[in-house]
């Protein structure tokens, strides 16, 4: 389901050029956070920062939605694992039409209220989506490395809700859930479940601010 995949090793505080010059990809090592700053650009597009660790990732939406994963860093070197995601017009509808992140201005932050609902929905998500995987692979249970995957990337979408905008997580969220469906569901068909599934979660939100109120 990979349209394209690249590893490449970089020099930290270099740039290195990917798929053709598609890409321009960038990382510097911040000892205290013991992160790295890896930045993400694309001519004509806003280029993304965004400081990982290893086995964490960024999503970015610049045209064509790339996930870029950082495979082994240390201060002087990183080798990251850069995947063309296939964007699907079915799929991605689940978040264009959701009220809560669509109607935000520029640059909106989410409201204490609906971080917290959404934290919630994300935990429940997270357990449906691990009885969707082992279903469709007809297995009884993840590897101790699948779980791990799983676990950095909702962390990272709760830390998001947090740091971020309606807008970059909106982009966030559609990136790891198309990760996850490229990594996990054995076709086109159950990836479109799993977003169908996940935006039932994401949807259900204002109704549930809503009873709160």
């Amino acid at each position: 389901m990979f349209t394209q995949q690249q590893v490449v090793k970089l020099k930290v505080g270099e740039a290195g050029v990917i798929f053709d010059g598609t890409i321009i990809l960038s990382s510097v090592y911040h000892m205290q956070e013991e992160c790295w700053a890896t930045t993400v650009a694309r001519p004509g597009y806003p280029e993304v920062t965004e400081r990982l660790k290893v086995n964490s990732s960024v999503s970015c939406n610049f045209g064509d939605l790339y996930e870029v994963r950082l495979l082994t860093a240390n201060s002087y070197e990183v080798t990251a694992l850069v995947t063309k995601l296939p964007l699907m017009e079915s799929a991605e509808s689940i978040f264009n039409t959701s009220y809560l992140l669509n109607s935000a201005e520029k640059g909106e932050a989410f409201t204490k209220e609906e971080a917290e609902v959404l934290k919630r929905q994300l935990d429940e998500m997270s357990v449906q989506i691990v009885k969707i995987i082992t279903q469709v692979n007809k297995v009884s249970e993840l590897t101790e490395a699948q779980n791990d995957y799983l676990k950095s990337a909702f962390n990272m979408l709760h830390e998001k809700l947090d740091t971020g905008s309606k807008e970059s997580w909106r982009q966030a969220a559609y990136g790891v859930l198309a990760s996850i469906g490229c990594t996990f569901m054995p076709d086109l068909q159950t990836t479109q479940s799993l977003f169908q599934m996940a935006g039932s979660y994401i949807s259900s939100v204002p109704t549930m601010l809503l009873g709160r109120g």
